[in-house]
C-alpha cells in the first residue's frame, strides 16, 4: 500500500517512553493506547486521519507497533536511522 504522508493530516508521535523505575506499572499497551485516547480527543477538534509514529528499528518496537495496530510506511526521510508506522484513527 502505498502512502501519501505529504497530502495527509496525521497526528505524530515520535517518541514514547517510560522510566525503568515504572517498568511493573505500565506496559507499553496501555502508553500506546493513552497516546491515542489522547490524539482521538484532539481528533475531534483538528481533525487528522492517520497516526504516525517514529522509532528505532528494534524488534521489540516493530513488534509493540504491529500488534497494536500499526502497518511499517518507510524508513523515515530524514538521515536518522528511524523507521515509521501508520494507523487509521478510528473516530
Amino acid at each position: 500500500m502505498a502512502w501519501e504522508t505529504s497530502k495527509a493530516l496525521l497526528s505524530l508521535f515520535s517518541q514514547l517512553g517510560k522510566n525503568d523505575n515504572y517498568r511493573s506499572e505500565i506496559d507499553g499497551k496501555e502508553l500506546i493506547a493513552m497516546a491515542i485516547a489522547t490524539i482521538k480527543e484532539a481528533y475531534d477538534v483538528v481533525g487528522g486521519r492517520y497516526i504516525l509514529v517514529e522509532c528505532e528499528p528494534v524488534p521489540g518496537l516493530k513488534k509493540l507497533y504491529e500488534d497494536n495496530g500499526f502497518t511499517f510506511l518507510q524508513e523515515s526521510l530524514e538521515n536518522d536511522s528511524l523507521i515509521q508506522f501508520i494507523r487509521f484513527i478510528d473516530p
